[in-house]
């Protein structure tokens, strides 16, 4: 029996992502501004109940200052591909050297097989009999 075993370098617990160690963070990167503010033109609504309807909150809008800048808010390293990602390890597809064809049943004689090569011709005659048995 051949037996195929993963090989000794593959690691399935590597991630297909890692973080770029060479990123830096941009110059001027905004860490303090949000990347969306309250929208300083919204009112809140005359028929706004707070006891019904709870504390509004004013919708938010994208915050002017990230427009100059390269970015706001926390700086997140970016990923790369892994190098040493190889995926999961599937055993490779071998020939069986057992297999001997799709199956197909034995050929064997039947004399006693008919086969009614031309029924229309016979319809006219079966017909007549059942009709025969309905009229009496």
């Amino acid at each position: 029996m051949l037996i195929i075993a993963q090989p000794e370098d593959w690691d399935e617990t590597e991630p297909y992502e890692i973080p770029d160690e060479d990123a830096v963070k941009p110059e001027g990167w905004l860490d303090d501004e949000p990347l969306n503010i309250p929208d300083p033109d919204a009112e809140k609504p005359e028929e706004w109940d707070d006891e019904e309807d709870g504390d509004w909150i004013a919708p938010t809008v994208h915050n002017p200052a990230c427009d100059e800048a390269p970015g706001c808010g926390e700086w997140k390293r970016p990923y790369k591909a892994n190098p040493k990602y190889k995926g999961k390890w599937y055993a490779p597809m071998i020939d069986n050297p057992a297999y001997i064809g799709e199956w197909s049943p034995r050929k064997i004689s039947n004399p006693d097989y008919f086969e009614d090569l031309e029924p229309v011709k016979h319809l006219n005659k079966i017909v007549r009999i059942f009709a025969s048995f309905l009229l009496y």
